[in-house]
C-alpha cells in the first residue's frame, strides 16, 4: 500500500511529490461541506509554497484540494512542514450568492450558478426535476443554496465525490465491506465499538407554521417513531427559517431523522489505511446486537505517522443515513 503525496506550487503548473510525509490525517465527514486534510513533511527548500495537493493512494486519486494554511514548525527531529488543506468543495463554502429568490430552478443551473464556478466537475444525479422556487437567506454559502436544492427536490442530502462530482447520498453504492476478524474477506479490526444513544433522539418536534405573521401557531408537528419505540419522550418547538416554509413535512422529518443518527452506532479501528468513502455500505458480523444489520459510514478518518498507520471509521444504521 503507497501513498503519494503531491503539490502545485503558488504561480506554478507542474505538480511536485511532496515527501517524506511524516504525518497525514485525512478526515471524510457526511456533515461537513469538504474533505480536510493536515499533513507534516520534512522541511526542504523554504521557497516552495504550495498552493494546491492531491493525494494518491495506490494509484488512485483520495483526495484533491486547496491549501488553506502552510506553517513551518521547529521541532527535536528538525524543521516540519505542516499543511492544512480542504476538498474540492470548499470553495462553495467560502463564497455566498445573492440573498433573494431564485425561480425555475433545474440541477444543471443549480450546478453552473453555485458549483461549477468553485471547482466542482459536474453532477451525479437525476436532471429531470425542476423547483418553481427557491429561498436563499443572507449569510447562506453556495454549499447551503445547492445542498437545500438537493433535500428539498430530492429528499435527502447530498456530497461531493472524490473526483468531484455532486451526488446525493442515496445513490446506489458499489461497495460493500464486512469488517471482520473472522471472515476470510473481513477487514480486520483492532477495536469494534457498539453504541447505543438515547440522548439525542426527539420525539416530537412543533413546528411554526407562517413565517410572514408574528403569530407562533405551532399546530404542525410530527412524531418520531423510533423514539416512541425506544420509550424516549423529548419535544422541541421549532421556528424553521423562511427557507423551509414551502416544505416543513420535509424540515420535520429531517430534524427527527437526524436525532435518530447517533441512536445506533458502530466505531471501529483497522490497522493500515483503508479506501472507503462516504456513504459505502458496511456489516459488522461480530458486534453483538447488529450482526445482521446494513450501516453507511459517515466519517472515515486516514492516519499515517510515526505512530502507525489506521483507518477510524464510524457508521449508522443504513435507514437512518
Amino acid at each position: 500500500m503507497t501513498i503519494r503525496v503531491y503539490g502545485k506550487r503558488t504561480g506554478e503548473s507542474m505538480w511536485e511529490e511532496i515527501a517524506p510525509v511524516t504525518r497525514l490525517d485525512l478526515i471524510f465527514d457526511r456533515y461537513e461541506p469538504c474533505d480536510s486534510l493536515e499533513l507534516e513533511a520534512a522541511f526542504a527548500k523554504p521557497g516552495r509554497v504550495y498552493q494546491e495537493v492531491f493525494i494518491h493512494l495506490d494509484g488512485r486519486i483520495i483526495f484533491e484540494g486547496k491549501v488553506d494554511v502552510q506553517s513551518f514548525l521547529q521541532t527535536n527531529q528538525g524543521m516540519r512542514r505542516l499543511l492544512r488543506c480542504r476538498g474540492l468543495s470548499a470553495g462553495m463554502a467560502d463564497n455566498q450568492p445573492k440573498p433573494g429568490v431564485y425561480f425555475k430552478l433545474t440541477p444543471q443551473t443549480v450546478f453552473q450558478q453555485f458549483a461549477e464556478p468553485y471547482g466542482v466537475r459536474g453532477i451525479r444525479f437525476s436532471s429531470d426535476k425542476e423547483q418553481n422556487y427557491l429561498v436563499v437567506e443572507k449569510g447562506m454559502s453556495c454549499w447551503d443554496v445547492v445542498d437545500l436544492y438537493c433535500r428539498q427536490s430530492y429528499r435527502r442530502p447530498l456530497c461531493v465525490t472524490r473526483d468531484g462530482y455532486l451526488k446525493d447520498t442515496a445513490s446506489e453504492v458499489q461497495d460493500v465491506f464486512w469488517v471482520s476478524n473472522l471472515r476470510s474477506d473481513g477487514l480486520r479490526y483492532s477495536s469494534l465499538t457498539f453504541h447505543r444513544n438515547r440522548g439525542e433522539m426527539l420525539s416530537r418536534v412543533y413546528l411554526k407554521n407562517s413565517y410572514e405573521t408574528e403569530d407562533e401557531d405551532f399546530s404542525y408537528s410530527t412524531d418520531n417513531g423510533v423514539a416512541l419505540l425506544e420509550n424516549v419522550r423529548r419535544e422541541r418547538y421549532l421556528f424553521p427559517s423562511e427557507r423551509w416554509y414551502q416544505n416543513l413535512s420535509q424540515y420535520g422529518k429531517e430534524t427527527l431523522s437526524r436525532s435518530n443518527i447517533h441512536s445506533q452506532t458502530l466505531e471501529a479501528v483497522l490497522p493500515g489505511i483503508r479506501d472507503m468513502e462516504i456513504g459505502s455500505v458496511v456489516k459488522f458480523p461480530e458486534a453483538q446486537g447488529s450482526e445482521d444489520l446494513e450501516f453507511r459510514a459517515y466519517y472515515v478518518h486516514l492516519h499515517a505517522g510515526e505512530d502507525g498507520t489506521y483507518t477510524n471509521i464510524k457508521a449508522c444504521l443504513q435507514y437512518f443515513f
